[in-house]
């Protein structure tokens, strides 16, 4: 019975991978490496696993990266289609689906790795490749799409690529996205854009706009802004400030306590202050603008906010964008659970390979699993379940080669080879 549960576990995963038969169960194997718990998700261990050889993973990385784009592009569809099929509020907002853009960095261990460079992300430099991800949030699920990759002007150059910007990149992928292919119902007010201040760009904003999503994005402390009254007497040139200044010149605007409640177990209550009003957006258009801190922060810690719907109230503003919150929560799942890091192949496509596969990995750890008990959330918790089933179906072939003529015998000859 227990042998019949890695059965349905297998065939649920390679029916919803649908790859051509002749990679279906190398990219099996490969996938479901990922939903083991492990100190390192290597090709060493999927070969292991699968009991194939490592250099059959090795070609699958290398020779056949479109597969793996196209199955997490096909993947992630699926999904999302699956878990909005009743589409509820996310946290009592006017929004019923989040879509969360940001950056991760892929460690690596040299400059030597095909495309890897040196990046400046958080609090200093690293060594790897950049990868900006889009996830969407539905009913309280996390669904990465395929992730955009950064290529280096070397590595352009030596692909022939033409070199474009992160920001490039974002404007180009999030115009092409049609969410009608991954949400039931689709319907363009039920979206909700997030990001950081490394996005807060006009070009990327009047994509947003212009696809009839709404956004809220940290601005800069730079960013251009002016008052309505501004707008009314100034010509589209004149009257910009920047909006750290805006908000030293307009005191008259009271601030006001805003209570949150962090996402997690312990439910703490953080506390903000605020002050917003409606204002221009230089490149835009007419948003809401916030200014926020955290009581009794120190000076410095301030942030500031643009929503582009004028409809709400700012203490909705600030419970939209801690939903940002996710994709860092993503983050760390595949770094820490999922090996996102564990890649040690000079060429890039093998990288590509490498991060898609997994990303499938993470959707299907979310799906209704056999063997998988609903109440186990968190990725780990689905991992440890994954790795039950697979002891289960050693021990159930172990017991059927007992069950053979001379079984006993091969299995006490092995045993004595293998400790020798």
């Amino acid at each position: 019975m227990k042998l019949v549960r890695f059965h349905a576990l297998r065939d649920k995963m390679m029916r919803e991978l649908n790859v051509r038969k002749s990679l279906q169960i190398l990219s099996f194997w490969y996938v479901f490496s990922f939903a083991l718990a492990t100190r390192k998700h290597s090709l060493e261990f999927a070969a292991e696993v699968s009991g194939k050889d490592k250099s059959s993973f090795s070609r699958l990385l290398k020779n056949h990266p479109d597969v793996a784009v196209l199955s997490l592009q096909d993947l992630s569809k699926k999904a999302a289609k699956g878990f909005s099929k009743v589409l509820k509020a996310l946290q009592s907002l006017p929004w019923k689906v989040a879509l969360i853009v940001d950056l991760t960095g892929q460690r690596r261990s040299s400059l030597h790795s095909e495309n890897s460079q040196k990046h400046n992300h958080g609090s200093g430099y690293f060594v790897g490749h950049q990868w900006t991800n889009i996830i969407l949030v539905i009913n309280d699920k996390i669904i990465p799409l395929p992730p955009i990759a950064f290529h280096s002007r070397k590595y352009c150059k030596k692909k022939g690529l033409v070199y474009r910007s992160e920001h490039e990149k974002v404007i180009d992928y999030l115009g092409a996205l049609n969410l009608a292919d991954y949400i039931e119902g689709y319907r363009p007010e039920n979206v909700i854009v997030l990001a950081d201040s490394g996005y807060d760009d006009k070009r990327i904003e009047k994509v947003i706009v212009g696809k009839g999503w709404d956004f809220v994005m940290a601005l800069k402390s730079k960013r251009a802004v002016k008052s309505v009254a501004q707008g009314e007497k100034t010509t589209a040139s004149t009257g910009w400030s920047q909006i750290q200044a805006f908000f030293k010149a307009h005191r008259r605007l009271s601030w006001r306590t805003v209570c949150l409640l962090a996402s997690g177990e312990k439910k703490k209550r953080k506390e903000f202050r605020v002050r917003h009003t409606t204002g221009w957006l230089k490149g835009v258009g007419l948003v809401q603008l916030v200014c926020s801190e955290r009581r009794k922060a120190s000076r410095g810690e301030r942030k500031y906010f643009a929503c582009s719907n004028l409809t709400i109230q700012p203490e909705q503003i600030l419970r939209a964008y801690s939903l940002r919150w996710r994709v860092e929560l993503f983050h760390k799942a595949i770094k820490m659970h999922l090996g996102f890091e564990d890649v040690s192949t000079a060429s890039f496509d093998s990288v590509v390979s490498h991060v898609h596969w997994l990303y499938c990995a993470y959707i299907l750890l979310q799906m209704d699993l056999p063997g998988v008990p609903p109440q186990a959330r968190t990725v780990a918790e689905r991992q440890r379940y994954v790795m039950s089933v697979l002891e289960h179906r050693e021990k159930a072939n172990l017991l059927q080669r007992l069950t053979r003529i001379n079984g006993p015998g091969e299995v006490k000859n092995e045993l004595k080879g293998a400790l020798s």
